[in-house]
């Protein structure tokens, strides 16, 4: 296994961390939701999974209502960081 060098450019740990941290969202955060109602449904916390429940009930049609956009989530720098680990070229 080899490793980035040491001299690597800060901007170029941030966009490989930027990837990462899609990797972790697309692949991990998945599991962790099914996974983990299913643990709480076990436990005393049963109630958390209920009140989602009541929430993910309540909230179903959102989406086709146009959802709630969230500017602060849109304008976070980690998408930048991720477009620019992927350069692509001008006709």
């Amino acid at each position: 296994m080899q490793f980035a060098p040491l001299n690597l450019p800060l901007h170029r740990r941030l966009e490989t961390a930027a990837v990462v941290f899609h990797l972790f969202c697309f692949l991990i955060f998945p599991l962790i939701a099914i996974v983990l109602p299913i643990y709480l449904s076990s436990t005393s916390y049963w109630w958390i999974v209920g009140l989602y429940a009541a929430w993910f009930y309540y909230d179903f049609d959102t989406p086709s209502r146009g959802s709630r956009p969230r500017t602060w989530l849109r304008n976070m720098p980690v998408w930048n960081r991720f477009a620019d680990y992927f350069p692509y070229g001008y006709i």
